[in-house]
């Protein structure tokens, strides 16, 4: 439904970049009100956090739909979202760790975990 709404002018690289820019406002939020991940930060964050990255997996799941549509999918394309994929997973892994006052070590570890689990799914 969503790829419908969409004009097929917009490229689908374009769809896959306004996705990223929503993931990095929603740690932009979060790092105006703490840096060290010791503070507190506004229950509104979090909220905000959730909504951006539901509108980026949303336009995640649409950019290979419009591609088709357009026929215009190409393997730059494709590393382009999965190099936006695979760093969005790190601005997650941040926004995790300040919900739940990780320490620098285990962020790290879950940092590690999920880019790995990311790499060798991706591997096929």
């Amino acid at each position: 439904w969503v790829v419908k709404q969409l004009p097929e002018w917009i490229a689908p690289n374009l769809i896959t970049f306004i996705g990223w820019l929503f993931v990095i406002l929603s740690y932009l939020v979060m790092l105006r009100y703490d840096y060290t991940f010791q503070k507190d930060i506004p229950n509104w964050c979090f909220l905000f956090a959730g909504a951006c990255v539901w509108i980026y997996s949303t336009l995640d799941a649409v950019d290979g739909k419009q591609a088709r549509r357009t026929k215009s999918s190409s393997p730059l394309g494709q590393l382009f979202d999965h190099g936006c994929d695979s760093f969005s997973i790190t601005f997650f892994v941040l926004a995790l760790g300040q919900a739940a006052k990780l320490e620098g070590l285990e962020i790290f570890i879950l940092f590690v975990a999920c880019q790995s689990a990311f790499w060798s799914s991706n591997w096929t």
